[in-house]
């Protein structure tokens, strides 16, 4: 009996996004790198960007962004010595610690994201309005999907990083 696709991607096709996407994220890093600044798709900015909504353990801030617990903790120390977040014991659970957001590293984030969001909107110029909802909508999804993913390779125990 053959396979069919119905209900499932096609993996030419799903080879194709992830062509595109690595493309996107490699332009994305080098721009980065040459302005010598923490990029909006670095650990650390994952870090910053959730702890903006919310103060998490470690291990959870961790399993939010899609990272390791090593990975993200070493962002979090470089983050703490920039004054940016702060750990403080967990009230729950006295042998865990909590992180959070300082005001300065809200102020970094949202400064940041604003640079960002400027040099970016440059290339959006020619695009209509519908097509920026379109892509938003297809973005949306495709995260979703992918925070579906993660969650399933690891059992359910992780939503991934979907904002």
């Amino acid at each position: 009996m053959p396979q069919t696709t119905i209900g499932r991607g096609d993996p030419d096709d799903a080879g194709a996004i992830l062509r595109e996407l690595v493309t996107t994220l490699r332009v994305f890093r080098h721009a980065g790198q040459q302005a010598g600044q923490r990029t909006a798709w670095s650990t650390a900015s994952g870090v910053l960007q959730f702890l903006d909504h919310h103060e998490a353990r470690l291990s959870d801030l961790a399993r939010e962004i899609s990272a390791s617990v090593s990975v993200t903790s070493r962002a979090v120390d470089a983050l703490e010595q920039d004054g940016f977040v702060e750990r403080h014991v967990d009230e729950s659970d006295g042998r865990a610690c909590v992180v959070s957001l300082t005001a300065r590293g809200r102020t970094h984030l949202h400064e940041t994201q604003r640079e960002i969001a400027a040099e970016f909107s440059d290339v959006l110029h020619e695009w209509t309005p519908q097509e920026i909802h379109q892509a938003l909508e297809v973005l949306q999804k495709l995260n979703l999907g992918l925070a579906d993913l993660t969650s399933r390779l690891h059992g359910g125990q992780g939503k991934g990083h979907t904002r």
